[in-house]
């Protein structure tokens, strides 16, 4: 989302972590210039509010120009009671600009954010700033395999003509007891199933 000042700008929505997590996780970046705007913290405001409709899990991060380190601040003040309207937490505690201000935030709400530090990368005025995002594994569904067997298919004479010969005198042992005798019935009558109508 882009405000005519150009002040917030790139927002992106994450495809749902894969399509395993429930939730879709709001991911915006923000840039505030440095110079006064009256109507910051409205369309701030206004922007917040939108976002909120997208997803219960948002990140903020960017440049806010904002001296969240000076406490007495009125534009500290107000910026922060407009987050915290809206569940959010501030992250940052610790400078973020060579001058010594806390200016580039980490907001977030419904996410457990962690191991925040920063680095001199040597190429901006900003330090950079990284941390742990703590998401819950994806659940993948298990998938199932149905097997069957198409029985409407089965020829009644041929089934019968296999288990007569499977089941005649020869095969089966003279000595054998009642037990012996149905487990080599259901045997005979297994094989022939699968012979004349396997698993699909």
């Amino acid at each position: 989302m882009v405000t005519p000042n150009n002040e917030i700008s790139d927002r992106c929505v994450s495809p749902e972590m894969g399509k395993f997590r429930p939730t879709p996780l709001t991911i915006s970046t923000i840039y505030r210039p440095p110079k006064p705007n009256p109507s910051f913290l409205s369309d701030f405001s206004e922007f917040i509010t939108q976002l909120c409709t997208t997803s219960s899990t948002i990140l903020l991060v960017g440049d806010f120009n904002i001296h969240i380190d000076s406490s007495t601040s009125k534009p500290t003040t107000d910026f922060l009671d407009i987050i915290h309207s809206f569940n959010f937490i501030q992250h940052v505690n610790f400078p973020t600009h060579t001058r010594g201000h806390t200016l580039d935030l980490v907001c977030s709400t419904g996410l457990n954010i962690d191991t925040l530090s920063h680095t001199d990368l040597a190429i901006s005025d900003h330090l950079a700033i990284t941390f742990h995002i703590n998401l819950p594994s994806p659940h993948f569904k298990q998938t199932r395999t149905i097997s069957y067997r198409n029985l409407k298919s089965l020829c009644l004479t041929s089934l019968s003509s296999h288990i007569a010969n499977k089941i005649s005198i020869p095969s089966i042992p003279e000595n054998s007891t009642t037990a012996d005798l149905v487990v080599h019935y259901n045997c005979t009558l297994s094989s022939s199933l699968n012979t004349l109508a396997p698993y699909f």
